[in-house]
């Protein structure tokens, strides 16, 4: 599950006896799913057994992909991240360089992969919800905004969305190439529209803090009115006072009962 120019390493999975769905959660550039899952799951919420994993763990697998550290002309080190991109750069006005368009290409491919072994481990989609924080966020949206299925939900924290500002006309056209051909045929563009249906009819949830400071309260603001002009169906959820992170129990609390 790698490319030699940005590697993945396979998810970590926290133990689920009979799951009957999936959740699959992106840690944030810079840190690792061996560092993010135990976190994740130890996180309190309000509701017994008081923590998120206990909560889901029963029915719901919690599945954490990661990014491997590779060298990042961006950041210019070695650093891990989903692709290589700032959020403030390249972000808004289209000016992307190939290594960035190549780095998400491999990213979303990579995390539609994950997916495609959830549905053939026999969940299906309609009971996966895919999420992330940060820039995982971002990576999660453009994995649900370039896939071809209708999932349980998705969950934004803290986070952006890349090509926001032309994402229709832009993000489509080159992260997916291949979705949109010159020659499509009639079957293929019914299965394009049902693809776009998916999308369209799947449930988002996104949180943002006031005073985030990495990722300022308006950025995430922004991406729910994208996603109100697009036609989805998307939750908001401000929390006053809250920075780079989430807010537990509130937050959370909120992420589960979406997902219920």
């Amino acid at each position: 599950m790698s490319s030699p120019s940005h590697p993945f390493a396979s998810p970590l999975v926290h133990p689920t006896p009979a799951p009957t769905s999936a959740l699959i959660f992106l840690h944030g550039r810079g840190d690792s799913s061996r560092n993010f899952l135990p976190l994740f799951t130890t996180t309190p919420i309000s509701t017994p057994p008081h923590t998120l994993g206990g909560i889901l763990s029963p029915k719901t697998r919690i599945v954490v992909p990661t990014c491997l550290p590779t060298h990042s002309p961006i950041y210019g080190t070695r650093y891990a991240v989903w692709f290589d991109m700032f959020h403030e750069r390249g972000a808004w006005n289209g000016d992307y360089t190939a290594h960035q368009k190549h780095s998400i290409r491999a990213c979303v491919s990579y995390l539609h992969s994950v997916i495609e072994t959830e549905i053939a481990s026999g969940i299906p989609a309609s009971q996966i919800w895919v999420g992330g924080i940060s820039q995982g966020m971002g990576a999660a949206m453009l994995t649900f905004l370039c896939g071809r299925w209708k999932l349980g939900g998705v969950v934004g924290l803290s986070g952006w969305v890349p090509f926001a500002a032309d994402l229709v006309v832009e993000a489509l056209s080159f992260i997916a190439p291949d979705l949109i051909p010159q020659d499509t045929s009639e079957d293929e563009k019914k299965q394009l529209d049902a693809a776009i249906d998916n999308v369209l009819a799947t449930p988002v949830f996104l949180g943002h803090g006031t005073a985030d400071r990495t990722l300022r309260y308006q950025i995430g603001r922004s991406v729910y009115t994208l996603f109100r002009v697009l036609g989805v169906k998307v939750e908001w959820r401000r929390y006053e006072g809250l920075g780079h992170w989430w807010r537990a129990p509130e937050e959370v609390d909120d992420m589960v009962e979406f997902m219920v």
